[in-house]
């Protein structure tokens, strides 16, 4: 048997429950998904240039029964990576492609944000220097990444209607159940797994990492005291949880906030923003006949 490709991809977007999605299909026995999620092989330059043995030997550990899959939500980033399209059809013509949709406005700023805490990951102590406004003036991707009938239309130039299956984050959200089954059934596996059985996925973690990073920076200087950690790792949660209730009414917490946490997107940029997605919008709702009026507020 020749190498593994895989046979379905999670194409985006991003902040709309693609790693919930990819968590639960983990669980499949029939799935294979690759490790890492992203691979983003198709979409960066970089990626793409150790060639086409680096890709497909993330699929060399499934089954021969097993369907192959990856989770790579930078595909629908157009015109950001505007090779994306056509390098995956070269390899992969008859691929089945997934795409969970979010609300427009509310999926742009959490992508922004996710922008900021990526770049953590390797800085801890970076401290964001544009908002959301100044971000999107100066880059529009993740606008962009939210007009969807946008990203969709580059697929359909290379793929028929067919081998798509379109989601909403919002769906699955309201019930998680039934939108694991539609996929399931795409897919064509077995539907007798529960791929609920060790509970619901949320992997929408950015207000988490704000709150850890607040709590971090404001106990930072106690931890320094000498027998702190030692007392720390002594007291109980509760209590604990108490001091940092304390803390947070010094003066200090506010200036940390500022400094580390950007503030939340201007009302007058949610409405310029609803406007722009109303064309949009339309024509999604449209082209998959569904009724979409809800992300208009």
């Amino acid at each position: 048997m020749g190498a593994r490709k895989p046979d379905f991809i999670i194409i985006g977007a991003a902040k709309a429950g693609t790693t919930s999605l990819y968590r639960h299909l983990t669980w499949h026995p029939s799935i294979f998904m690759s490790d890492p999620k992203e691979p983003t092989y198709f979409a960066f330059d970089e990626r793409y240039g150790r060639g086409e043995d680096w890709y497909l030997s993330l699929f060399s550990g499934a089954g021969e029964a097993q369907l192959c899959g990856e989770a790579s939500t930078n595909y629908t980033n157009w015109p950001l990576y505007p090779h994306t399209v056509k390098r995956m059809h070269a390899l992969l013509p008859d691929v089945k492609l997934i795409y969970v949709m979010r609300h427009p406005v509310d999926r742009a700023y959490s992508h922004y944000i996710q922008l900021i805490n990526n770049i953590r990951n390797d800085d801890p102590d970076y401290t964001f220097t544009d908002t959301f406004e100044q971000h999107i003036a100066k880059d529009d991707s993740v606008i962009q990444s939210s007009h969807y009938m946008l990203q969709i239309n580059r697929f359909l130039e290379y793929y028929p209607r067919e081998r798509f299956l379109f989601l909403f984050f919002e769906d699955f959200i309201q019930d998680p159940g039934l939108t694991l089954e539609r996929v399931i059934s795409f897919l064509g596996i077995d539907k007798k797994v529960d791929l609920l059985a060790r509970g619901a996925v949320s992997e929408n973690l950015n207000k988490e990492k704000e709150a850890w990073l607040i709590r971090s920076r404001l106990t930072g200087p106690l931890r320094t005291l000498p027998g702190a950690q030692w007392i720390a790792d002594h007291l109980p949660q509760g209590v604990r949880d108490s001091i940092y209730t304390m803390l947070r009414k010094l003066p200090a917490h506010r200036r940390i906030e500022a400094e580390f946490i950007p503030p939340r997107m201007q009302t007058e940029t949610r409405v310029r923003l609803l406007d722009y997605f109303l064309g949009p919008n339309r024509e999604l709702g449209e082209f998959l006949g569904k009724d979409l009026s809800r992300w208009n507020e």
